[in-house]
């Protein structure tokens, strides 16, 4: 059988939008799960949404992908651990500026016999700032009420994906 490292996007009737799975699967992993080959767009009442999976966020190309399918909330379900919690961050806030979405990025709190979670989960607007955030590692939530015609004004306003150079940038999608 194969098994995919993947997240499942529930609409707020219990209904099933779709599912995503993990792209970019790192150490381990690469032993134990395929890797997906899509960034699926899911349609939600209030907006298009976006998924990725842990180490997802560290490709821009990932969250450029999305971004340019329309999405206006990015969620990122993750296991990050320690001592990663800069790169955790600088990861979010990048996306959310070069691509002027909201991020909710929810990390794993605890342990496991060679690794410890620092949770950090967050929620981000498209110019970088924080809405919500977990910053202990316990287990929680945060909660913020965002306003996603804030995508759309930082797109005009700043004008990213408008002045890219697509053909510029072929490299980006040939092998390393």
């Amino acid at each position: 059988s194969i098994i995919y490292n993947g997240a499942v996007m529930i609409g707020p009737d219990g209904e099933v939008l779709g599912d995503y799975r993990k792209v970019h699967l790192r150490g381990a992993e690469r032993m134990v799960f395929r890797p997906g080959f899509r960034f699926p767009v899911f349609e939600t009442h209030f907006g298009l949404v976006g998924a990725l999976i842990g180490w997802d966020i560290a490709f821009p190309e990932a969250a450029r992908s999305l971004a340019l399918d329309g999405i206006d909330l990015l969620c990122v379900c993750a296991s990050w651990e320690s001592p990663n919690e800069d790169e955790w961050h600088a990861y979010l806030m990048a996306r959310a500026y070069e691509n002027s979405l909201f991020i909710a990025a929810a990390n794993r709190i605890g342990e496991e016999p060679s690794y410890k979670f620092f949770g950090e989960s967050t929620i981000l607007g498209p110019r970088g700032e924080v809405f919500a955030s977990v910053d202990i590692d316990v287990e929680g939530y945060g909660v913020a009420k965002i306003d996603l015609d804030q995508v759309k004004h930082a797109r005009e306003e700043f004008q990213l994906l408008q002045y890219r150079h697509p053909l510029a940038y072929r490299n980006l999608v040939r092998k390393y």
